[in-house]
């Protein structure tokens, strides 16, 4: 039940006075976070190659918005380079700072990524954003050493710290952890420094756990054993052509080859690379990847209970690089071609969007 005050019939000075004083002690209102780092933070020149306001992409917004969902206790992130994640890590950062002030820790593989992180993204992010400019302190400790890594603002700390010593972990009580690049973390003699990072959020019922990685090896991987544990979330693009949605494959990506007369191809024209859509086999060319991506979705494979777990999986597909890049790379790697992969009793599969530009779906 909401109470109201009841409206004063002749308000007196005095009277409109105490209601403009409270007005102020009012809590601003909730906003998601891809929409608080639209309106409140800024990339500096130098970080970014437009300097401005921070603009998200719809899947970078998703990932964002479950992270401060106070429903959700875990998010888990298994992606590529170059999606934005850093950047998210950072205005989750600045929202909890400005917002709600909390104990937080970012775990990190090397003391060398603290310090980058700290100095070359934090840092110029914070400055160049008056809502959390000059929020964290940088005082010395006790003993007058530095303490970049470790800043205090009114309600709340900030530590950033190393995988590659775990005993700096020991001494941390956190509500908010996050961590990056945890494939690259190893266990050493002193423990798994993710699983002590985890055990300092247990005093907090309302702890929010913060994975990201880019899997190295599948066995051992953690953040894909982490992934595969979630509602394996996957970024799903909407096809230009036929308005149907799909997730973006190796295997999709096709592009012209030269042949001779034996039918046996001697040049890849990577150049040409474009992405067949999986419901219309329509080839999409690259011009189209941004709009198809900001009319994209996230897409659960399975349900899970409901602030248990979600994950988001970002393959390389989606915004960076471009599709003559990956064929590039993929070819370096030893991939199959499109023409291994749909060779059949008829030749190489043919599309019949190939030589055309997708017509725009309806709406």
């Amino acid at each position: 039940m909401r109470w109201t005050r009841p409206a004063v019939p002749n308000p007196t000075r005095l009277d409109l006075a105490v209601a403009r004083s409270l007005a102020k002690l009012r809590p601003p209102p909730r906003k998601p976070l891809s929409t608080w780092m639209e309106d409140n933070l800024r990339l500096p020149e130098g970080l970014a190659a437009k300097a401005g306001p921070i603009r998200l992409w719809p899947f970078q917004r998703a990932i964002a918005d479950a992270i401060t969902d106070p429903e959700i206790e875990r998010v888990t992130v298994r992606k590529c380079v170059r999606v934005g994640y850093t950047t998210l890590l950072t205005g989750t950062l600045a929202s909890f700072v400005a917002n709600e002030p909390a104990p937080l820790l970012l775990l990190l593989p090397t003391d060398d990524d603290c310090r980058d992180y700290v100095v070359s993204d934090m840092e110029p992010v914070f400055d160049a954003s008056p809502v959390v400019a000059r929020a964290l302190s940088s005082d010395v400790d006790e003993s007058g050493r530095n303490t970049i890594r470790h800043r205090r603002f009114p309600g709340g700390s900030l530590k950033v710290v190393a995988a590659r010593s775990p005993r700096n972990l020991r001494r941390h009580t956190v509500r908010v952890l996050l961590i990056d690049e945890e494939d690259g973390m190893e266990v050493t003699d002193e423990g798994d420094a993710i699983d002590l990072a985890i055990k300092r959020t247990l005093s907090f019922p309302n702890r929010k756990i913060i994975r990201g990685s880019t899997p190295t090896d599948a066995d051992t991987s953690t953040i894909c054993r982490e992934y595969e544990a979630s509602d394996q979330r996957v970024y799903e693009i909407r096809c230009v052509e036929c308005g149907e949605f799909a997730e973006p494959r190796w295997e999709q990506i096709e592009w012209e080859k030269e042949r001779d007369g034996r039918g046996v191809v001697v040049a890849h024209r990577t150049k040409t690379a474009a992405w067949a859509c999986p419901h219309c086999g329509v080839l999409i060319p690259e011009r189209f990847k941004a709009e198809m991506v900001a009319n994209g979705r996230h897409q659960r494979a399975r349900r899970q209970p409901r602030g248990l777990e979600v994950s988001v999986h970002d393959p390389d597909r989606h915004r960076d690089p471009h599709h003559a890049d990956l064929a590039r790379r993929g070819r370096a790697a030893g991939l199959p071609a499109a023409g291994q992969r749909h060779r059949g009793a008829a030749g190489p599969r043919r599309h019949p969007g190939l030589h055309r530009g997708p017509r725009r779906p309806p709406g």
